[in-house]
């Protein structure tokens, strides 16, 4: 390939197009993976037998 050849368009998009997508999914798992990593414990039901105060 020549150093002054440009690339087709159709490769130029497809290109944009898959950094595209994989950058939203990227960003979407790291923001699933923060909110279950710093949400709050829901607290369980009291064991029986012992009373909560």
């Amino acid at each position: 390939m020549n150093p002054d050849m440009d690339l087709p368009l159709w490769l130029l998009l497809s290109l944009a197009l898959r950094f595209w997508l994989v950058a939203h999914a990227w960003v979407l798992l790291v923001r699933w993976a923060e909110a279950r990593a710093t949400r709050p414990a829901v607290p369980g039901p009291a064991p029986v037998g012992k009373k909560t105060s």
